[in-house]
Formats: structure tokens, C-alpha cells, sequence
């Protein structure tokens, strides 16, 4: 788990990722504060099929 402030340019990226430009990046962040948003982070080590 990524929280703030460290997890403020993951979610700008993530955001970025799935809706594209955001039309206030200002208020984005402020929401994000607001909020108290965080970010869990999962990192794929290993797949296989079955």
C-alpha cells in the first residue's frame, strides 16, 4: 500500500492510464488529499498455466 504523499504521481499516472488527460490536475490532487486516497501496489512475480 502506496499512501499520500508518495502515492500522488502513481495516482496521476493511473488516472492517466485509464481516462487520459485530466482537466484540472489542481483539483485531481486536491481530491486525492481530500480523500485520503491511496494505492495498493501488486507486483506479479510468477504466472503458469494450467
Amino acid at each position: 500500500i502506496v499512501s499520500l504523499p508518495e502515492a500522488m504521481e502513481l495516482l496521476v499516472d493511473y488516472y492517466r492510464s485509464i481516462r487520459g488527460e485530466h482537466p484540472d490536475w489542481d483539483d485531481y490532487r486536491a481530491a486525492m488529499e481530500r480523500e485520503q486516497r491511496c494505492l495498493v501496489r501488486i507486483e506479479i512475480e510468477r504466472a503458469v498455466r494450467t
